[in-house]
Protein backbone atom coordinates (compact mmCIF):
# COMPACT_ATOMS: atom_id res chain seq x y z
CA UNK A 1 0.00 0.00 0.00
CA UNK A 2 1.26 3.67 -1.07
CA UNK A 3 0.04 6.89 0.08
CA UNK A 4 -0.26 9.10 -2.54
CA UNK A 5 -0.68 12.86 -2.23
CA UNK A 6 -1.61 14.77 -5.99
CA UNK A 7 0.44 18.07 -6.73
CA UNK A 8 -0.47 20.83 -9.72
CA UNK A 9 1.74 22.45 -12.42
CA UNK A 10 2.08 24.37 -15.26
CA UNK A 11 0.17 27.73 -13.31
CA UNK A 12 2.42 30.78 -12.63
CA UNK A 13 5.42 30.60 -10.06
CA UNK A 14 3.68 33.28 -8.09
CA UNK A 15 0.56 31.16 -8.04
CA UNK A 16 -0.80 30.64 -4.00
CA UNK A 17 -2.18 27.46 -5.40
CA UNK A 18 1.17 26.11 -6.88
CA UNK A 19 3.26 27.37 -3.84
CA UNK A 20 0.76 25.81 -1.28
CA UNK A 21 0.41 22.73 -3.15
CA UNK A 22 4.30 22.73 -4.25
CA UNK A 23 5.52 22.89 -0.66
CA UNK A 24 3.07 20.51 1.01
CA UNK A 25 4.15 18.27 -1.35
CA UNK A 26 7.59 18.57 -0.41
CA UNK A 27 6.37 17.63 3.11
CA UNK A 28 4.91 14.81 2.42
CA UNK A 29 7.64 13.40 0.59
CA UNK A 30 9.97 13.56 3.58
CA UNK A 31 7.11 10.83 5.32
CA UNK A 32 7.52 8.76 2.12
CA UNK A 33 4.66 9.43 0.02
CA UNK A 34 4.48 9.89 -3.26
CA UNK A 35 3.23 12.06 -6.12
CA UNK A 36 0.15 12.15 -8.48
CA UNK A 37 0.81 15.09 -10.85
CA UNK A 38 -2.00 17.02 -12.26
CA UNK A 39 -0.63 19.40 -14.95
CA UNK A 40 -3.09 22.59 -15.37
CA UNK A 41 -4.29 23.66 -18.95
CA UNK A 42 -7.09 24.42 -20.57
CA UNK A 43 -9.43 21.32 -20.31
CA UNK A 44 -12.33 22.92 -22.59
CA UNK A 45 -10.37 21.81 -25.72
CA UNK A 46 -10.22 18.36 -24.98
CA UNK A 47 -12.86 15.79 -26.23
CA UNK A 48 -14.15 13.42 -23.13
CA UNK A 49 -12.37 10.43 -24.28
CA UNK A 50 -8.67 12.96 -24.32
CA UNK A 51 -9.97 13.99 -20.66
CA UNK A 52 -9.85 10.34 -19.50
CA UNK A 53 -7.13 9.40 -21.22
CA UNK A 54 -5.34 12.20 -19.07
CA UNK A 55 -7.06 11.05 -15.89
CA UNK A 56 -5.99 7.59 -16.76
CA UNK A 57 -2.23 8.18 -16.81
CA UNK A 58 -2.19 9.89 -13.26
CA UNK A 59 -3.82 7.50 -11.89
CA UNK A 60 -2.07 4.45 -13.33
CA UNK A 61 0.42 4.51 -10.28
CA UNK A 62 -2.52 3.46 -8.05
CA UNK A 63 -2.53 0.22 -7.00
CA UNK A 64 -5.25 -1.55 -4.59
CA UNK A 65 -5.66 -0.39 -1.56
CA UNK A 66 -3.50 2.72 -1.70
CA UNK A 67 -4.82 5.83 -0.62
CA UNK A 68 -4.85 9.30 -1.91
CA UNK A 69 -4.76 12.74 -0.94
CA UNK A 70 -6.08 15.17 -3.01
CA UNK A 71 -5.37 18.90 -2.56
CA UNK A 72 -7.95 20.84 -4.08
CA UNK A 73 -8.72 23.12 -6.46
CA UNK A 74 -6.88 21.63 -9.73
CA UNK A 75 -8.15 24.69 -11.36
CA UNK A 76 -8.77 22.88 -14.02
CA UNK A 77 -12.88 23.28 -14.16
CA UNK A 78 -15.76 20.75 -15.46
Amino acid sequence: MKINITNIYGMSGQSTALIAQNETVKIAKKLDFHELSFYFYNIYSDSEGELNSRLDGVLAKLGYGDIVVYQSPTWNGR
